[in-house]
């Protein structure tokens, strides 16, 4: 669970880990808009943040089988190119 900042989505990504994020001040709105349509997050407003609304993002991120997908996706994208041989000119 984070903000949307810039620094905590690169890690989450990286890793491959579905976020929830609640965005509060300058550019998390537009990286939190950007990590929930390319499925890596779950955004709730932190206006509409209560325990319901966090545990429907809970179970979402849980329990939704395309976050999980997500998850091993880029986990084998992220190995692939850590593993191949770097040559450069």
């Amino acid at each position: 669970m984070g903000h949307g900042g810039l620094l905590g989505l690169s890690e989450s990504v990286y890793v491959g880990l579905p976020m929830i994020l609640v965005p509060i001040y300058g550019d998390q709105f537009h990286n939190s808009a950007a990590a929930e349509t390319r499925g890596a997050a779950v955004v709730v407003a932190y206006d509409d943040l209560t325990e319901e609304t966090l545990r429907r993002a809970l179970d979402k991120v849980f329990n939704d089988t395309r976050y999980a997908f997500s998850f091993c996706f880029n986990l084998k994208i992220r190995n692939l190119f850590l593993t191949q041989k770097k040559t450069f000119c």
